[in-house]
């Protein structure tokens, strides 16, 4: 099995469903550290 695949989890989104909430999500504000979040996994 390659190190780089994961199992996915049940709550995981789909490219569509990313798409669809991105509209309702705040933008990121400015400042602060790196994201803790990668997005499109």
């Amino acid at each position: 099995m390659d190190a780089t695949v994961r199992k996915p989890y049940p709550t995981d989104l789909t490219a569509l469903q990313w798409e669809t909430i991105q509209v309702v999500l705040p933008a990121a504000r400015p400042g602060g550290g790196p994201g803790r979040w990668i997005s499109g996994r």
